[in-house]
Order: C-alpha cells, then structure tokens, then sequence
C-alpha cells in the first residue's frame, strides 16, 4: 500500500531535481532515484517555479524531508555533516531537558498531592456513599428458577 503523502512528496522531489546541476544529480544513487520514480504519484501537478527561489517554493513537509535526507547523505561535504550532527545532537539534548522537566518524577508526586489537597471533604463524602443492595426474597427466587425452566 502506497503512502499518498509520500508518493506526491517523491514527485515533487523528482521534479525538484529536474533543475539541479547534473554533477549533483550523479551523486544520488540510481537505485534511490529509481524507488522514487516507482513510487510517485503521476497524478502529480507540481511544478517548479524557476523564477521563484527555492525557499519560497510550495513544496510539502514531506519533499523538503527527502530534500534534506539527499543533502545530507549525498551532497554535503565531511565538515557540514559533522556540523549537521552537532546541531542534531544539540537539538537531542535540548528535547531531553525539555521532556525530563515536563515529566521529572519527582514533580508527578508533588503534582498528585496538591491535587489531593485541593479537592473538597465535602464533594469525597458526597460521592462515596455505599450502593443500597436489595437481597432477593424467596418468592423471587423460585419465580426466576420458572422462567429460566421455560426458556429452556
């Protein structure tokens, strides 16, 4: 089953490099640029605008993704891809502080207390009454022993 947003993604990246220089195009691998004509949509209607430049074309999130994957796997020189990685793994840190903040355990206790505290005795008494249970007489018992004999 074809991904919708990918195969329109890999016809706008294809029409993308249509335009590119050809000594950057022989460095993609054939087997990649061959996946991609396979998998994309021919309903496509992109088209790129030469007039306009790169940044403000309208392209989806999912083009300027395998746009920057062949950048980087295939066109970036030594020292922009460790320069690439640096920000990646800047980038990883920083959402590791940002998530240990948001869900630290030792907050998730405090948060449960204040939130305890803060709830009224009243409104726990209100809402924890028993459930009145009525037992069943005798007589109620044989009438449903007949009606599940009948239902046999």
């Amino acid at each position: 089953m074809k991904n919708v947003n990918y195969s329109t993604a890999y016809a706008e990246v294809i029409e993308v490099l249509r335009y590119i220089p050809l000594e950057d195009y022989h460095k993609i691998p054939k087997k990649f640029i061959t996946f991609m004509e396979e998998n994309c949509d021919e309903n496509s209607t992109y088209i790129y605008n030469l007039a306009l430049p790169f940044d403000k074309q309208e392209l989806s999130t999912e083009a300027k993704n395998i746009l920057a994957t062949i950048y980087r796997l295939f066109w970036a020189n030594e020292n922009e891809k460790i320069r690439l990685n640096k920000i990646d793994n800047q980038l990883i840190i920083q959402k590791k502080q940002e998530m240990n903040v948001k869900y630290n355990p030792d907050n998730i206790f405090k948060k449960r207390n204040n939130l305890s505290k803060n709830i009224d005795e009243n409104h726990l008494e209100e809402n924890s009454q028993l459930i009145p249970y009525k037992k069943e007489s005798w007589i109620q018992k044989l009438f449903k022993k007949i009606k599940d004999a009948f239902k046999k």
